[in-house]
């Protein structure tokens, strides 16, 4: 017989094949696949009567080995060494916790997970034989692989805080108006007249990554990165692409001033259009324009639909009476969940963004000398849209956001597990660890009346096997029977009866195999999983059973954020989604009615602020308090009727006196010469100016 050569494995480094070599040396697998050929292997001699031997040798075991777990001697996820410092159920509660955590933001790095396990192992000052209570990174790689189902690592996104409390409840309601809105239309079936619009930022500059250098030995410390161009100066484009796959021409906005000695359009796309505003962002009356842009390429069908984002610069009634005008519709889709919802920045700015950096860093390969500047980025900009445009990118983004064709569940719940962190909980959402679920009792009851007593008996046979320390997932059974498993487990009713083989399992009872059964078992644990409260993780939550220690419990929990009430205080807040139904546009104008009559009354209050302030100033500064007589022209003197003194000589004297005029007879007189028998508000009548004063004389 002529043996195949096999060549060699290639490690990139020794450590790397140090590594591997112990980690298949010390039992934990003997191969990356052992545990699936094994589960494989126990389901050809259950249930398809493979014989032992030839099931052993076609997954490469040895025939005790197999016997072993086919006879119930041994578990069958049971691996050689000692056991493990943390039960099955212990590793499976910290692996499904890791995952939530996760999913919801806020996962650990593998030096924050230890910090974590030792922090526990201090709490419970348990007897697990770590050194210094902490684990090793060994342990780590280990828990790793045997929880490999349900964690791993992987790279984090960045998503800002206001992006986090996007809600199920939020997305149902939205999809819901949508649907709607579009049937309302007759547009279903039209994804040519489905746009969504959006802008972006390009870096004229190119981003470091990983080349091909020399080596570490030759030359030490990180590699220079010629970047062609300023990584700070962004340029901004708006981008318009339908349903269909079309991609609009480029909307470019451009900081000011304006050139004159070149067009700023040169080698850019056929219809593209460039507007200039002072820091080059988009604004009011940018959108305006851009409107315009958009009524010229999307074709000459209406009504259309532009779905954009809740940015405030998109929010203006002149605009949306121009759109009306025109039989464009725009509708907004939900604040801040463009990363989810929004086809441009799902599946469209990553990729084009991509192709872009490559342009940069050609562009600076090929013209060192010359970056890419204002003058030369729209037909750069062209030539990275012709590598990276497909149509079907587009036509994807749309379908992968929901929005064409119209579907809610294209967007996972899983990804708005962020959310969870932000909403307030109630007793009811609270999930239960000690008293069982109402639901998965009467879900458990209702799937075990459709069974026959043989079968019941069956299965509790078989979750006694091992102790009842497997997984529900971990047996390679029937649907059916972890399907029974998963109902009882919520249920927490004890399993008493003893031990038996796999092999006894499968020909004690003729069991039932009908496909009625099973599709009652699906919808059983579907409503029974869609009934769970949106902020309660019944798949995701760590188990509670008596092999879990009290201090691990305690410790799985999620963080929860106090709950705030914010107020409105936008008025993209209280608008509908559709911006050019009638309902909008009458808010928007009584709104702008209001802030009218606001700037009116701010500017009254002003006015009377700035009076008493100058009135105050003319009392601080004049020779006297109060009011003092006007020159009424050349020669003419105003005398007290009382003394006979003028007040011109009051004036040259120096006399800081006080006159008042009377408002029936209209004289003027000093304020020490009003007889005091005449009653009147001195304070009053001094700072008051609107305030009657009558002389003794007219008094009479």
């Amino acid at each position: 017989m002529v043996k195949k050569k096999v060549p060699p494995t290639v490690f990139s480094s020794a450590t790397q094949h140090k590594k591997r070599k112990k980690k298949y040396s010390k039992g934990f697998l003997k191969s990356p696949n052992r545990a699936a050929r094994v589960q494989k292997a126990v389901h050809q001699v259950v249930h398809e009567n493979i014989p032992i031997k030839r099931a052993a040798r076609q997954n490469s075991l040895s025939y005790g080995f197999l016997h072993r777990r086919i006879s119930g001697d041994v578990d069958v996820e049971s691996r050689n060494g000692p056991p493990t410092m943390f039960s099955v159920e212990e590793e499976r509660s910290l692996s499904r916790w890791l995952s939530e955590m996760a999913k919801r933001g806020m996962g650990l790095s593998p030096g924050e997970f230890l910090d974590f396990v030792e922090e526990i192992i201090k709490k419970e000052k348990s007897c697990r034989n770590f050194k210094s209570s902490r684990p090793s990174y060994t342990w780590y790689y280990s828990f790793m692989a045997r929880n490999s189902d349900v964690v791993e690592r992987r790279k984090e996104a960045s998503l800002e805080s206001s992006r986090i409390k996007v809600t199920q409840s939020k997305l149902d309601r939205w999809f819901d108006s949508y649907y709607q809105f579009v049937s309302s239309l007759n547009l279903l079936d039209k994804p040519h007249r489905i746009w969504n619009a959006d802008e972006t930022g390009f870096q004229m500059g190119s981003k470091s990554g990983h080349v091909i250098g020399p080596t570490t030995s030759e030359y030490t410390g990180s590699l220079p990165h010629l970047t062609g161009g300023s990584t700070k100066q962004r340029l901004t484009v708006m981008y318009c692409g339908n349903a269909e796959g079309e991609l609009m021409p480029p909307f470019f906005v451009f900081p000011k001033p304006r050139p004159t000695a070149y067009d700023p359009l040169v080698g850019s796309t056929r219809g593209s259009a460039v507007t200039y505003t002072k820091k080059g962002w988009m604004n009011g009356d940018t959108f305006s324009k851009f409107l315009d842009h958009f009524d010229r390429n999307a074709g000459p069908e209406r009504p259309v639909i532009l779905l954009i984002d809740s940015a405030s610069c998109h929010i203006d009634v002149n605009t949306f009476d121009y759109a009306v005008a025109h039989g464009i519709e725009i509708y907004r889709i939900v604040p801040n969940a463009t990363h989810l919802m929004q086809p441009m920045d799902v599946g469209i700015f990553g990729p084009l963004k991509r192709q872009w950096n490559l342009t940069v860093k050609k562009n600076t390969r090929e013209q060192p000398g010359d970056p890419i500047n204002k003058a030369t980025f729209p037909a750069k900009l062209h030539e990275t849209v012709l590598a990276f445009y497909k149509p079907l990118t587009v036509m994807n983004s749309f379908k992968s956001s929901g929005i064409y064709p119209i579907n809610r569940e294209a967007i996972s719940n899983e990804k708005l597990k962020p959310s969870l962190t932000f909403k307030s909980k109630t007793p009811q959402d609270e999930p239960s660890t000690s008293v069982p679920s109402q639901r998965a009792d009467d879900a458990f009851q209702v799937f075990r009346s459709v069974l026959d007593e043989a079968t019941v008996t069956e299965y509790e046979k078989r979750m006694s096997l091992a102790g009842g320390d497997d997984d529900a997932e971990s047996l390679p059974l029937s649907p059916r029977f972890r399907t029974y498993k998963q109902l009882k487990m919520k249920t927490g009713i004890p399993r008493e009866l003893p031990k038996v083989s796999a092999v006894q399992q499968a020909t004690e009872y003729n069991i039932p195999c009908g496909l009625s059964m099973l599709v009652a078992a699906v919808d059983h644990v579907t409503s029974e999983e869609c009934a769970t409260p949106e902020n309660t993780v019944t798949s995701s939550q760590p188990c509670s059973q008596a092999t879990i220690s009290n201090t691990l419990e305690d410790a799985l929990t999620f963080p929860q954020a106090v709950p705030t009430v914010s107020r409105s205080r936008r008025l993209l807040d209280s608008l509908p989604d559709n911006l050019t139904s009638p309902d909008c546009l009458r808010r928007m104008a009584l709104h702008q009615l209001e802030k009218v009559r606001h700037k009116a009354k701010m500017e009254h209050k002003a006015k009377q602020r700035y009076l008493q302030k100058k009135k105050k100033e003319n009392k601080s500064t004049s020779t006297g308090l109060g009011e003092y007589p006007q020159d009424h022209g050349q020669g003419a003197e105003t005398l007290c009727p009382v003394c006979n003194v003028s007040y011109e000589a009051n004036v040259r004297k120096g006399d800081n006196l006080m006159w008042i005029q009377c408002d029936e007879c209209l004289e003027w007189m000093h304020q020490k010469c009003i007889p005091s028998s005449l009653a009147y508000d001195q304070e009053t009548v001094v700072e008051d100016t609107n305030a009657k004063f009558v002389c003794h004389k007219c008094a009479v």
